[in-house]
């Protein structure tokens, strides 16, 4: 029982990496000035792609059934994380003409480089805000400090 525990908790966790680049439905900011000309094609040497396979066949029906629940969650996690990390992805993706560059930012969520402290990759694009999208962009952290929010750990 413990394996099967252990590979429905695999099974989500490469839902939720399998879904990366899905659209968004919208977007709140727009990227104008983003320019992919330079981008360095080397940086998704970083990466390798696989297809992971399982044998599905030890699972009971009832927990075949829990699969394409798992891949729906996975899909919400997938936009809450590009929320999160970026939300003009749509505006972001439309702006770029390099197929390598808009790879390489589907992979990291958003034009910072994961491996690389999330330094900008992409000429136009800023440092990443600290906050993500989780705060306003211009939020001080003496700002969040002071605010009165219910939840606020």
């Amino acid at each position: 029982m413990l394996k099967k525990i252990h590979f429905l908790f695999f099974l989500s966790a490469l839902t939720v990496a399998g879904s990366c680049g899905r659209a968004n439905k919208g977007s709140s900011e727009a990227t104008e000035q983003v320019s992919d000309s330079s981008f360095d094609k080397n940086l998704l040497n970083k990466y390798t792609s696989f297809k992971l396979t399982t044998d599905v066949s030890t699972l009971t029906e009832s927990e075949k059934k829990i699969i394409p629940l798992l891949i729906e969650v996975g899909k919400i996690i997938d936009e809450m994380y590009w929320y999160e990390s970026y939300p003009a992805r749509d505006s972001l993706l439309l702006a770029l003409d390099n197929e390598a560059a808009k790879t390489f930012v589907k992979i990291n969520y958003g034009p910072w480089d994961k491996l690389d402290g999330e330094k900008p990759f992409l000429p136009g694009i800023g440092e990443r805000p600290p906050g993500g999208n989780y705060y306003p962009a211009d939020m001080t952290k003496e700002e969040f400090e002071a605010a009165d929010l219910p939840d606020k750990k």
